[in-house]
């Protein structure tokens, strides 16, 4: 699936890349995101409305809208291991998992502040999940512990080694954390 600044996400066969086999208009200004769910037959996005939608792959329908999600556009949402819930980062410094059948607010993290979390990974044999933001942190956390503090780390990158505008966080299937950041030095 690729989220596009047009609203739009397109869904493509692998085996003919060049033309989209499904278009569905999110009803996001911009669509910044475009997320499966581990059994890819639904589809998460969040853009610049502050809003997360929940579509049915199959047939293309609105199964939930999270209005107001964020301050700010979202920039990113994924599913957790149960498929019960979304979390979400955007234009502010916080982390927050919504129920997607009820559309409420479960948690909420603010994992970043004074600064904006960028992106959100997920380790998919755990429940581990990684946010970065532009204060350069990288913060690990459990949304499963009921705990007051489910944080299991929280590093700052050195930014002789990145940029500080990090924009992208990922799992390499052996549990390794990636992070990736824009701009020049």
């Amino acid at each position: 699936a690729t989220a596009c600044a047009d609203g739009l996400v397109r869904l493509w066969d692998p085996n003919a890349p060049k033309k989209a086999v499904v278009e569905i208009d999110t009803g996001h200004g911009e669509c910044n995101c475009a997320s499966f769910d581990h059994a890819g037959r639904r589809l998460a996005t969040t853009g610049d409305d502050r809003a997360i939608r929940i579509w049915d792959v199959e047939t293309h329908s609105l199964l939930q809208t999270i209005k107001d999600a964020h301050e700010g556009m979202g920039y990113d949402v994924l599913f957790t291991n149960d498929g019960e819930h979304v979390v979400s980062c955007g234009e502010d410094p916080h982390v927050r998992m919504w129920d997607i059948a009820s559309g409420e607010l479960v948690r909420d993290w603010e994992n970043h502040p004074d600064h904006i979390c960028d992106a959100l990974a997920h380790l998919p044999e755990s429940n581990m999940i990684a946010s970065v933001g532009t204060d350069a942190w990288l913060v690990l956390l459990n949304p499963t512990e009921d705990s007051a503090a489910p944080e299991v780390a929280r590093r700052q990158l050195n930014y002789a080694d990145l940029h500080p505008e990090l924009r992208g966080v990922a799992y390499t299937p052996d549990g390794i954390v990636s992070v990736n950041s824009v701009g020049s030095m």
